[in-house]
């Protein structure tokens, strides 16, 4: 997600265009980041866990004019959502684009949640055919995703589909 701050620019050899310039607001915002991410805490999941709302890159002003303060800045930021956040994400963006001035937009494609409670008559099913267990959700990267293979484990959470599907490919190779 990207959020946008404007302001208004000015010379920075007097202080007071700082904080009418697009970083004046960006200073407020990154001062309150921890009591946002404690806020956002409320919304979390067994499985999940706590959300996370982590700014990964800014950019602001005009880096040829360095002796003028910033029209505006652009913060990215990385949200891992909870299927309880998701219900009202829109309103706390909102609250939070009023509270701290600023507009966003999505800078990629968002993916919900897919959950599957572990206990679903389906996923026993699985676990009873393959003898694998299962296990909170991971972030799976190459060598990893191999590693459960070798140990027939049933991953859940954001990647629990494809896991299922694989899961099932490899119990009917086996068999």
């Amino acid at each position: 997600m990207k959020l946008h701050f404007f302001g208004k620019a000015g010379h920075a050899s007097v202080q007071e265009h700082f904080q009418e310039s697009a970083l004046g607001d960006v200073t407020y915002f990154l001062a309150n980041i921890e009591q946002i991410f404690e806020e956002l805490k409320t919304y979390k999941n067994s499985q999940l866990h706590v959300p996370t709302f982590v700014v990964t890159s800014i950019y602001a002003g005009d880096e040829k004019s360095p002796n003028k303060t910033a029209d505006f800045a652009d913060l990215v930021v990385d949200c891992r959502l909870t299927p309880e956040l998701e219900l009202v994400f829109e309103q706390v963006m909102t609250d939070l684009a009023d509270k701290y001035h600023f507009t966003y937009e999505d800078i990629v494609t968002p993916v919900l949640s897919t959950l599957t409670d572990n206990q679903a008559p389906f996923i026993q099913l699985l676990t009873d055919l393959s003898g694998a267990q299962t296990t909170g959700p991971q972030a799976l990267m190459t060598k990893d995703f191999l590693k459960m293979l070798e140990s027939e484990q049933l991953f859940l959470g954001l990647v629990s589909m494809t896991n299922v599907i694989l899961l099932m490919s490899i119990f009917y190779w086996k068999s």
